[in-house]
């Protein structure tokens, strides 16, 4: 006859919370504990005893003194930390300032070293057109038949110092001026082609192309994208705009027409007609869109002007730049007044007087490299553009280094309020930074097409002034107080040594007993070792010079057992279906991982179901209800027990199967149930246990041996009983009898439990019951598959 004994379930896991029949709802496990101890904790009997002997003043004193140290211990570590934090966060705050603010100040000198050159060029060019004769009769000026000696030098020195890359002219053409243009510029090209060439041969900062094919090539018509000939000027302006000067003299080899100059530029952009209307109407300069960031691709008359444009970009550009960058045009309008160049007073121009503009291509990236320290990294430049379409556009700083984040906003939204914003047409104002622009020329529109600079830190960047340095000094503040606490406390623990040693011994002698037995067997137990603990205790006493008191005469042997016998329970088997060979495989820790993860989860479900686990022996499981405490639905909550376990363990199986193999999955669940009278008691000695005996232990383990995988395979004992409990539903006969050892030829059942809360429907098949595929054998092959309603609990 089998003996088993409990060595992990807690002794409060034995109490027999309200059942469903009283009326009563068992809350959870820590409600049900304290209605445990709430009626006998043997614990607390100990504590009473050696308590007595304890002074209540030292301990009040002791007390006082723990809560005053750790009061100042928290009170002066929170004031470090915070202190020390802040003043991090504060550094944080003010390398950013300072940072976003150097950035914005050498935009803005950027920007007014390409004004102020670029207003310069405009100026030198409607002088020399004063030296020039007019071409056509009642021509006020002499635009658009002008060029500029020495262009191609005038114009390197001006993109270096306004870090542009691009610089072309465009003089205002009427219709009934174009047969005298193409006179004009087959006379003139090759002269300013040739100079701009041999500029850029010798200019050690440029790297682009140069190209020499332009010398037997005359452009005389006028031409748009893919090099298509311009036969009549936009409607919407009624004049052309043909680029006319050019440096560095690269456009022709990325346009269909392969020349430098003809280009109608009135033709560049959807918005021309806008900008030049702006320029001559308010005498003012314009920024356009980053044009290269805002086609778009998927129409092909866009995707055209998008490939030409980057070709472009690619032959002006420096190798090392990306032309798919953001990159825009800076346009200065060119007025040619009567007897004045007048330079911001719009009151002395009209705009008949306007002949052309000069535009500068200038790519964002190279206005704000190299600007700040290399401890400055993670600044964020966030740009938004106010024309029609227009996408913003992100970078990152990283001192020296900027690096392009692609289009659309890409700051972290968490330091939003933290944000440094300007406008970058309003950065010609002398007013900010105290910097003193002394630009004087065409101010720059903040109406048309404005670029609003926001600025942000990154996580990176706090990151690098926020360290651990206050954690630390924290540490060491509280450690001061925390070595004084400990001080007091080893003092206190040497007067008080003697006591807690024997509290300690007390206490852990108790909750072994709690976690091993019932409660009423720790009880019976606690009173059976009283008088041997007070015997040890006046042998203590004399040892240390006193005189022991009369004690009892030794114990006769003790014929009170601590036996009973539960009349109605029910005994729970289980076995991992393939785990002997599943095990032979593993490493030991892996086994282990298995069999604490599946028993851990398996001890919950009993203390939720009020089962009491007897012990695990290897890979089984054993249980019962019943016992301790009767139970009249014995029956019924340990098939619910079963069940939540075989599911569970689907779970656990599943889910381990990454960790230790895939073989796992397939690991079932072999539930044997029987029920009847057991008797339940202690073998007291050493290594006493909690230990079942009778048939009916026997019997459920005959149930488990002779079941089938993943299925609760119960005997005709626990059937008739849960029949009793109308649950006759759930029952399904084995078609096959079998032979137990010791029992002969059986009639047993596969129970599928349910219950009455939901109502969901679910297959189920007699090859599995809970969803997994039976072994092969058990008589279970071929048999037709039954459809039962199954619901959670």
């Amino acid at each position: 006859m089998p003996s088993l004994a409990s060595t992990t379930t807690p002794l409060d896991s034995t109490q027999e919370s309200p059942s469903p029949e009283d009326g009563s709802v068992f809350l959870d496990e820590s409600t049900h504990h304290a209605s445990v101890n709430s009626k006998v904790d043997p614990n607390k009997q100990v504590q009473e005893v050696i308590g007595k002997k304890e002074d209540k003043a030292v301990f009040c004193l002791r007390l006082v003194v723990l809560l005053v140290l750790l009061g100042a211990a928290v009170g002066v570590s929170a004031s470090v930390y915070k202190y020390l934090d802040k003043s991090e966060k504060t550094a944080f705050e003010n390398q950013f300032d300072s940072d976003a603010a150097k950035v914005m100040e050498e935009t803005g000198k950027t920007l007014d070293n390409t004004l102020g050159p670029a207003d310069a060029l405009v100026v030198n060019l409607v002088a020399h057109s004063r030296t020039l004769p007019k071409r056509l009769p009642n021509q006020t000026t002499a635009f658009p038949f002008v060029t500029l000696p020495s262009f191609g030098l005038q114009a390197t020195k001006m993109l270096r110092n306004s870090k542009g890359f691009n610089l072309k002219m465009a003089p205002k053409l009427e219709q009934e001026q174009v047969p005298e243009w193409r006179k004009f510029v087959n006379e003139t090209y090759k002269t300013w082609i040739e100079e701009g060439l041999a500029v850029a041969e010798k200019d050690p900062d440029y790297d682009g192309l140069i190209y020499r094919g332009y010398n037997n090539r005359t452009c005389p018509d006028l031409f748009t994208w893919g090099g298509q000939v311009v036969d009549l000027p936009r409607p919407d302006m009624g004049y052309y705009l043909p680029m006319a000067l050019e440096y560095p003299v690269v456009t022709g080899a990325g346009r269909g027409a392969g020349c430098p100059y003809n280009f109608d530029l009135a033709r560049s952009s959807m918005l021309m007609p806008q900008v030049i209307n702006m320029m001559k109407t308010q005498r003012k300069a314009a920024m356009g869109p980053f044009l290269n960031v805002n086609f778009n691709r998927s129409d092909p008359a866009q995707e055209q002007q998008y490939l030409g444009l980057i070709a472009f970009y690619r032959t002006s550009l420096p190798k090392e730049e990306d032309p798919t960058e953001p990159i825009s045009v800076i346009m200065l309008p060119i007025f040619d007044a009567v007897d004045t160049v007048y330079l911001n007073d719009s009151s002395h121009a009209s705009p008949q007087d306007f002949v052309g503009y000069l535009g500068v291509d200038i790519q964002f990236k190279a206005w704000i490299r190299n600007i700040l320290p290399e401890n400055s990294n993670g600044i964020i430049v966030v740009v938004e553009q106010s024309c029609e379409a227009a996408v913003p556009f992100t970078y990152r700083i990283d001192g020296a280094q900027t690096t392009y984040l692609g289009t659309g906003d890409h700051h972290d939204p968490k330091y939003d309020n933290m944000v440094r914003s300007v406008v970058l047409q309003a950065l010609t104002d002398p007013t900010l930074f105290d910097r003193g622009s002394s630009y004087t020329g065409v101010p720059l529109s903040t109406d048309f097409c404005t670029h609003t600079i926001k600025i942000y830190p990154s996580q990176d960047m706090e990151d690098n002034h926020r360290t651990n340095t206050p954690l630390y000094l924290t540490v060491v503040a509280a450690g001061i107080f925390v070595f004084t606490s400990l001080v007091f406390v080893f003092y206190d623990f040497l007067v008080e040594r003697r006591q807690r040693k024997v509290m300690n011994r007390a206490l852990a002698s108790g909750a072994i007993v709690s976690s091993l037995f019932p409660q009423e067997v720790a009880q019976k137990l606690y009173e059976d070792n009283k008088a041997k603990f007070q015997k040890e205790e006046q042998q203590r006493n004399f040892k240390s010079g006193e005189v022991p008191q009369e004690g009892p005469h030794p114990l006769a042997k003790d014929t009170n057992q601590i036996a009973q016998l539960h009349p109605e329970c029910t005994v729970f088997f289980a076995d991992l279906a393939g785990f002997t060979a599943w095990s032979a495989k593993r490493q030991p820790t892996e086994v282990f991982q298995l069999l604490e993860t599946l028993y851990g989860e398996f001890d919950k479900i009993a203390d939720r179901r009020r089962v009491f686990k007897i012990e695990t022996i290897g890979d089984c499981y054993v249980a019962i209800t019943g016992c301790p405490k009767p139970q009249k639905d014995h029956a019924v909550i340990m098939c619910r027990f079963a069940r939540d376990c075989m599911n569970r363990m689907s779970e656990v199986t599943a889910e381990l199967s990454d960790s230790l193999g895939v073989e796992t999955a397939t690991l079932g669940f072999r539930v044997g149930l029987h029920s009847g009278p057991v008797t339940a008691g202690v073998l007291r000695g050493q290594k006493a246990r909690f230990q079942l005996f009778g048939d009916t232990v026997n019997t459920a383990a005959r149930m488990e041996s002779n079941g089938v995988k993943g299925k609760i395979h119960v005997s005709q004992s626990t059937a008739d009983s849960l029949i009793a409990q109308n649950k006759g539903d759930w029952l399904l006969e084995r078609q096959d009898k079998i032979t137990a050892k010791g029992k002969g030829v059986m009639t047993t059942y596969f129970v599928t439990p349910r219950s009455a809360g939901h109502l969901a429907e679910s297959v189920v098949s007699h090859r599995d019951g809970f969803g997994h595929v039976g072994e092969e054998g058990e008589n279970m092959k071929g048999k037709p598959e039954q459809y039962v309603n199954v619901m959670e609990v």
